[in-house]
């Protein structure tokens, strides 16, 4: 798992533009980057809507949403966690037995807020 992750990295690092990158997660077949923007890209299984995309597998970046406030993404096995600039958690994909912490137990593939704090500053998916 660990080669599979590092390939992902280096392959994002080499087919994307010049702009860099504060930080790069991977899960279990599947990856995102935060751009220096502030824009969150994702790519891989998407099984379980954790790329926040329309298509089961991505094999190229493609950015969630249109958001450019993003502050720290984590990666879990088949969901993803993310702050805002605001201080907002955020989650979104596989959700067995309420796993996102939103109050419910469906996937979701868009971003979700968790609850209404704004006041996060860490967040590990595992």
């Amino acid at each position: 798992m660990k080669s599979l992750s590092t390939l992902c990295i280096m392959l994002f690092s080499m087919s994307t533009s010049s702009q860099p990158y504060l930080q790069v997660e991977t899960g279990t077949e599947f990856s995102y980057a935060l751009n220096s923007d502030h824009t969150l890209w994702g790519w891989g299984s998407n099984l379980n809507g954790q790329i926040a995309y329309d298509d089961a597998s991505i094999d190229v970046p493609v950015q969630t949403g249109t958001d450019a406030d993003w502050d720290l993404v984590s990666c879990g096995a088949f969901h993803t966690m993310a702050i805002k600039q605001n201080g907002t958690l955020w989650g979104w994909g596989y959700n067995l037995l309420g796993g996102l912490g939103i109050g419910d137990d469906i996937n979701y593939d868009v971003p979700m807020q968790v609850g209404s704090d704004n006041n996060w500053i860490g967040v590990y998916a595992g």
